[in-house]
């Protein structure tokens, strides 16, 4: 076992999870070798950190499902899978298994992978979707708008016949097994992350302070949001939406914002991950946790 000094130790955090109380996974990247990326997964418990490293996999997002499994998604659209209950390295390492995705590198790099329902959903920055299923990559049509494929950010949703997925173009479109849908959407801000509020109801967030939340039948922005504010993550928590900018978390209402109370200003924000214990948040060396409104720091 790792301590948390050891595991963190050079590395960035590029995503994380939470799959149930007590425990987190991330994934994180190691040095500054573009031309030769190493990403280290690593699972914390009460007892410390276990992890495996590859050499040559330039990690981005990490997503996990209750009955045990986990995925990582690195740029080159390759994913790992991985028991993130495993008791120990040896074993984390034994369960990992490498899902190579040819096609990607003739269409672009992927942002995000996510397990909706027991889907593993990986897209990118060419409108590109894909399903791992049986140790392949099905392939979703692609997302066009106007003859354009714009980069998907984030998804959420139900399955693969369900789901929601922003755009860094200002887009917000409904895939539903075989079609996309571009949706009547009240902003056209850089959306950078999604998430579910409670059945078939979503928050989204963006840049220039914007806040959306509804669902296929309706959407509203929240009004009063700080225009010169960045949100790069949302999630939710008893009810509770909140959105990270780069310097901090603010509980999103009707009202407005409410800026969480953290007493460290030398943290990173970026991710949010709604978890079963509130919402988690990883970037670069900081894991923490909210929840009813208050800050809970893991790392450093």
């Amino acid at each position: 076992m790792l301590s948390d000094k050891k595991f963190i130790e050079a590395a960035y955090i590029q995503e994380g999870m939470s799959p149930e109380p007590g425990v987190v996974v991330v994934c994180a990247t190691v040095g500054e070798d573009d031309d030769n990326p190493e990403t280290r997964l690593g699972v914390r418990s009460s007892r410390g950190w276990i992890e495996f490293g590859i050499d040559g996999f330039s990690g981005l997002s990490v997503d996990t499902h209750p009955s045990g499994f986990g995925c990582a998604l690195g740029e080159s659209g390759a994913v790992i899978k991985f028991d993130w209950t495993a008791k120990d390295q040896a074993a984390l390492e034994d369960s990992a298994t490498l899902f190579e995705n040819a096609r990607v590198d003739e269409e672009g790099p992927l942002r995000r992978i996510r397990i909706l329902g027991k889907d593993i959903i990986t897209a990118g920055s060419v409108g590109q979707a894909y399903v791992l299923a049986r140790g392949r990559f099905i392939e979703l049509p692609k997302l066009l708008i106007g003859g354009v494929a714009p980069t998907i950010e984030d998804l959420a949703g139900e399955s693969r016949k369900d789901f929601l997925a922003v755009t860094s173009d200002g887009y917000v479109a409904h895939f539903d097994g075989r079609k996309w849908t571009v949706l009547d959407f009240p902003s056209n801000a850089s959306f950078t992350s999604i998430c579910i509020t409670r059945p078939g109801h979503y928050a989204v967030c963006g840049k220039n302070g914007t806040v959306v939340v509804g669902s296929l039948s309706g959407w509203s922005v929240v009004p009063g949001l700080d225009d010169d504010v960045d949100y790069w993550g949302i999630a939710v928590s008893e009810m509770r939406i909140y959105a990270a900018n780069l310097d901090g978390i603010d509980e999103i209402s009707p009202s407005g914002a409410t800026p969480v109370f953290i007493n460290d200003d030398s943290l990173d924000f970026a991710v949010l991950r709604s978890c079963q214990d509130g919402v988690w948040s990883f970037a670069n060396q900081t894991v923490g946790c909210v929840a009813g409104g208050v800050w809970t720091n893991v790392l450093p």
